[in-house]
């Protein structure tokens, strides 16, 4: 935890460092507020915050937060539809090779 916390610290010390307008300063503390609280996620979540950022630099944590959300959603719908694409593809080669090999045998047999 407490080394989550230094590598936090790290990340606002060098972004600070490197914001010369009050904009890129905003987007800074937006930026952390998005990535509080989310430690399993941190990486993956602060890139999007940071990107989001970028674009919505008047963007608030709470409308990322909706944001994140709405992705984690359609993530698993999407993450839904490929297994179920898979499932199905799986059983396809599965009949596809059991007609295959019901033809080889016939032709040896």
């Amino acid at each position: 935890m407490n080394l989550i916390n230094d590598e936090k610290q790290k990340i606002i010390d060098l972004k600070a460092q490197l914001a010369h307008t009050e904009g890129e300063l905003n987007t800074v503390k937006v930026q952390l507020a998005f990535m509080e609280g989310e430690q399993d996620s941190i990486q993956l979540r602060g890139l999007c915050a940071i990107d989001w950022a970028k674009k919505n630099p008047e963007g608030t944590a709470e409308e990322y937060d909706n944001y994140w959300r709405s992705i984690d959603a359609e993530l698993l719908i999407l993450e839904s539809e490929i297994r179920q694409g898979k499932e199905q593809q799986a059983a396809k080669g599965h009949a596809s090779s059991n007609a295959k090999s019901s033809r080889g045998t016939e032709q040896w047999g």
